[in-house]
């Protein structure tokens, strides 16, 4: 038998706040991102540059939890 206490529950949490002194100096994506791929219940997007070692991927998926795989 397995018995799951779900009252509990993980999570992350930020309870500070950014240091005043402290600039962010990563960069600000504002191209649109660029179709790569597609499945059935699923996109994959990319944003930033592979040339500057900088690529960020996006994905989209949608569906039931079975559907999504």
């Amino acid at each position: 038998m397995i018995i799951l206490n779900i009252n509990s529950l993980d999570a992350a949490y930020c309870g500070g706040k950014p240091h005043p002194n402290i600039d962010n100096n990563n960069p600000i994506y504002t191209e649109d991102p660029v179709f790569v791929a597609s499945v059935k219940n699923g996109k994959l997007y990319q944003v930033g540059r592979k040339d500057l070692n900088n690529t960020l991927y996006i994905i989209h998926l949608w569906g039931t939890n079975y559907q999504r795989g």
